[in-house]
């Protein structure tokens, strides 16, 4: 009860509406929802959340109880998961029937897709070799860095940020990262523990995988333009959504509204005055203006910006 009162004091007052208060909802465990696709031709495929397939943290009864089912018995596996987690909510995956399904996935399925991580280092500096480092990773995780390579790694995708990297890409720019002793470009085995490395983040949630990589502005351009869909969102209340489909939270109103105003139609020094009338107007408003580079620069690494 208390793990859900912390939920749902995090909640925005919409996703409270439309899922907790919601009058036509109706609940059912998860094989009921299984046994009724199963009727139009589909199975179980698992949950959309892949990072709950990482159950290190969890108690160790509660781990060799989830151990203990096979593979195959994988929905009644997250059905015991939803009951440890208290969680009522779910994102269920299905596919046809008829697909053979492979459960165990080797660490080098991360090669096969764009990866990405607001990777950011908790001290100013990253600490020195054989000490563990600590970054801040997708969702606000706190992610541990032990060794060279995994710092070098994490600095790399934070660089990258909001961008994707292939796994080619990472391993090359986390080996012209390393020092010269750690340079061991091409070392089948250092190529192996990258590959562990990043397939761990991967399964903790830490980092984020994608078939595609998304069309977005990290350079701020002298007509920027922000997303539609967030420039309309920003007149109708305090969350947006970014090119990478993640809320952004906007709460200062004069920020909002300027929002709105970055539709590809002002240059910078237009963008600035516009801030500044906004300012002065605004019971927000503050002695000094905002600096609208530094806004759109942090609306360019919230992935908000399309020019």
């Amino acid at each position: 009860m208390r793990a859900q009162n912390e939920r749902i004091v995090r909640l925005y007052n919409e996703v409270l509406f439309h899922d907790d208060l919601n009058a036509s909802a109706e609940a059912f465990l998860l094989h009921r929802f299984v046994e009724e696709a199963e009727g139009h031709g589909l199975q179980y495929l698992g949950d959309v959340d892949f990072s709950r397939q990482d159950i290190s943290n969890y108690p160790e009864t509660a781990i060799s109880t989830l151990l203990s089912f096979p593979p195959e018995a994988l929905m009644v596996r997250d059905q015991y998961q939803d009951f440890i987690d208290g969680s009522g909510f779910r994102r269920t995956l299905l596919c046809h029937h008829d697909n053979k399904l492979q459960r165990t996935l080797a660490d080098d399925f991360v090669k096969r897709f764009f990866l990405s991580a607001p990777m950011k280092s908790s001290a100013d500096h990253p600490k020195a070799d054989g000490e563990i480092d600590t970054f801040q990773g997708s969702y606000g995780t706190a992610v541990s860095a032990p060794t060279p390579l995994a710092k070098a790694a994490f600095l790399c995708l934070g660089d990258a940020w909001p961008h994707s990297l292939t796994f080619d890409e990472l391993a090359e720019r986390t080996f012209a990262r390393l020092g010269p002793a750690e340079q061991t470009e091409g070392s089948e085995a250092v190529i192996a523990d990258l590959c562990t490395l990043v397939a761990g983040a991967v399964r903790r949630g830490e980092i984020v995988f994608r078939f595609d990589r998304p069309h977005i502005v990290s350079v701020v351009n002298e007509l920027p333009e922000a997303s539609r869909v967030a420039r309309a969102q920003s007149q109708a209340g305090e969350i947006v959504t970014n090119l990478l489909h993640s809320s952004v939270f906007v709460g200062n109103t004069m920020s909002r509204q300027l929002l709105a105003s970055i539709d590809g139609t002002r240059t910078i020094d237009e963008l600035q005055a516009e801030a500044n009338r906004l300012n002065s107007i605004s019971p927000e408003g503050t002695s000094e203006p905002p600096d609208v580079n530094h806004l759109l620069l942090k609306l360019a690494r919230s992935a908000l910006l399309v020019r």
